[in-house]
């Protein structure tokens, strides 16, 4: 749920690459909600205990077959561009394994050759900058 409500692509997840698979059976739609704690620059306008909220949901709507999207953004409606620019911005490495580890790329994790596995740690604690 979270890298599908951050905009990353299915196939991260290694499960089914279309998105209309992670709408529950029988249902014509849901959605997907992630709240990131931020800082002041970054924020959304929720606020929690004085720290800035930056809410995404991503409605989806299946039909035949197929699913849509539907992005907001603290309740506005954006592309899906603004939402990768937020996830890129927040420095969020959904395709690092060092980051985010679906249970389905556990194995693939594990036979990372020592040298993959220290340039993904690098990234994944380094300076985005870099």
């Amino acid at each position: 749920a979270v890298a599908l409500g951050l905009g990353a692509s299915p196939a991260v997840l290694g499960r089914s690459r279309d998105v209309a698979e992670y709408v529950r059976y029988g249902e014509a739609s849901g959605y997907v909600e992630v709240c990131l704690r931020t800082n002041a620059e970054l924020s959304g306008e929720h606020m929690d205990r004085g720290v800035p909220i930056l809410r995404i949901r991503r409605n989806l709507a299946t039909a035949d077959a197929r699913a849509t999207s539907e992005w907001l953004v603290s309740d506005r409606a954006v592309p899906a561009k603004t939402v990768r620019g937020l996830v890129e911005r927040h420095h969020i490495q959904l395709d690092n394994l060092c980051t985010f580890l679906p249970q389905d790329k556990v194995s693939e994790f594990a036979r990372l050759a020592p040298s993959d596995l220290l340039s993904a740690t690098l990234r994944a604690v380094g300076d985005p900058q870099d």
